[in-house]
């Protein structure tokens, strides 16, 4: 696996210029609102995708059967997707909270010390959780299937969301409504310890699910 994250690093260096205009924006963006929490899952998404465009490399000139020859089979190629993203994301966050703790004395944030460790650990998980999704997808399809798969992803999502705000405004004072609320009321008022297992529970079924179908597609996948 130590070859695979080499050669990963090696490629996301040669997207340097990508990062920095990314970055760019993000910075630009905190400064006309000065919500770093956004800036932190911003600059995560966007360490979740520069990540997962290493497979497109990969795939450049029959370069996938080369990379089966190295010291790496097609359940380790799978594995390492998964914790190169990982490491990223983590990374990515970890330097967001250093930026904070280093500029909260003379910047005036929106979020305690408290909030934004709370609020980057949720990134970590949503962002976590959205990269199980999308590295079957980039595992499964070629370039060309994988950006029309990708685009009726994000449509769906979209569709849910507004669906979901508009249900939510219809429903509003119902008794179902009542019920979902007094629901997460109840979870609120659990111990903050038994909320992050459960949550740290569900992620880990995620990940351990979604790998396992990355898995099967590369070993069915012929190169």
């Amino acid at each position: 696996m130590k070859t695979l994250l080499v050669k990963d690093y090696r490629i996301l260096m040669t997207q340097k210029k990508s990062f920095f205009i990314l970055l760019l924006v993000g910075v630009i963006m905190v400064i006309s609102t000065f919500e770093i929490d956004f800036l932190t899952g911003y600059m995560m998404m966007m360490a979740m995708i520069l990540s997962l465009g290493t497979v497109n490399y990969d795939e450049l000139d029959n370069g996938m059967a080369f990379i089966m020859t190295l010291p790496a089979n097609r359940k380790t190629y799978a594995i390492e997707k998964y914790v190169f993203t990982m490491i990223n994301i983590v990374a990515c966050a970890a330097i967001m909270l250093m930026i904070y703790f280093i500029t909260k004395g003379f910047v005036n944030w929106q979020f305690g010390a408290g909030d934004m460790v709370s609020v980057t650990a949720g990134w970590i998980c949503g962002i976590m959780i959205v990269a199980s999704v999308m590295i079957p997808l980039y595992l499964k399809f070629g370039a060309e299937k994988r950006r029309v798969v990708m685009m009726l992803l994000w449509g769906i999502v979209a569709v849910i969301a507004i669906g979901g705000q508009k249900l939510a405004e219809v429903m509003a004072g119902t008794e179902a409504m009542n019920t979902i609320n007094g629901f997460f009321a109840k979870i609120s008022t659990l111990p903050a310890g038994v909320v992050v297992l459960a949550v740290v529970a569900v992620l880990v079924m995620v990940v351990i699910f979604s790998l396992g179908i990355s898995i099967g597609i590369m070993k069915k996948k012929e190169f």
